[in-house]
């Protein structure tokens, strides 16, 4: 991996520096491979982590901090070239999601409805903490690994669950054995070899767009097949959610 740093202010501008070493540290200290002179830069201020097609800054607790993208880094981050959270972007997510608030928002089912909408944005939450993780572990992971460590961790859990909340135990048909199998093999399994494909060749946020577009099939899917009456609530909601796909991928 040719990786190089690129000075953008100062005597030095233009400079391209070479990084040639798993660990490449930043720092006024003699044993680190850059030394800015300025008063600015701690001793032993960051290093770089490269590995296995992983980059990553960490900080030392530096008093001035180590920022990317203006964000201060805490800790550990993973580096992505041209990965920027930008002012467009945030509008982006906001106007689509707005859409799904809208188509929601006329529908009133109480305290049920209320405590559903919660596990829902709580689930979103977590499949996108997710994204993010499988996007570095993929880098250093085989996929096929990742699925059967997840399929074997989630059988589990899925059993447990069932046997401690399932008063009566399963009748296994053929028709459930290839309801499961379906949902095995195709959605959980092809799809995220297929996902983890795309983890390994491009940054999450570059996916978001394509994520977008489910409720917008599945919208589509409701009409032709189940027959489902395209109300405004809806077709805003679609609007919204084609806008915001507009904004975030230009």
């Amino acid at each position: 991996m040719d990786l190089k740093l690129k000075v953008l202010e100062g005597k030095s501008v233009g400079q391209e520096i070479p990084v040639r070493c798993k660990k490449f540290f930043i720092g006024r200290a003699e044993d680190c491979q850059l030394r800015p002179g300025s008063d600015l830069i701690s001793r032993h201020h960051c290093v770089l982590l490269v590995e296995d097609g992983y980059i990553g800054v960490r900080d030392f607790g530096s008093k001035n901090g180590t920022f990317i993208n203006d964000e201060r880094v805490v800790g550990e981050r993973e580096l992505k070239p041209g990965d920027r959270l930008t002012v467009r972007k945030v509008v982006g997510v906001l106007i689509a999601y707005a859409g799904i608030v809208v188509l929601f928002a006329g529908q009133t089912g109480g305290a049920a409805s209320l405590l559903g909408d919660a596990i829902v944005f709580v689930s979103a939450f977590l499949l996108a903490e997710r994204l993010v993780y499988l996007a570095r572990a993929v880098q250093s992971l085989d996929p096929v690994k990742l699925l059967l460590s997840q399929a074997a961790i989630g059988s589990m859990l899925f059993m447990l669950g069932s046997a401690l909340t399932e008063p009566m135990p399963t009748a296994w048909t053929v028709r459930l054995g290839a309801s499961v199998a379906y949902q095995g093999v195709l959605i959980a399994g092809f799809n995220f070899v297929v996902n983890m494909w795309l983890l390994q060749r491009y940054r999450p946020s570059s996916l978001v767009p394509f994520f977008l577009t489910q409720p917008l099939f599945g919208v589509l899917a409701a009409a032709v097949v189940a027959g489902d009456p395209l109300t405004w609530e809806l077709l805003l909601a679609c609007v919204a959610v084609g806008i915001g796909m507009g904004l975030t991928t230009r």
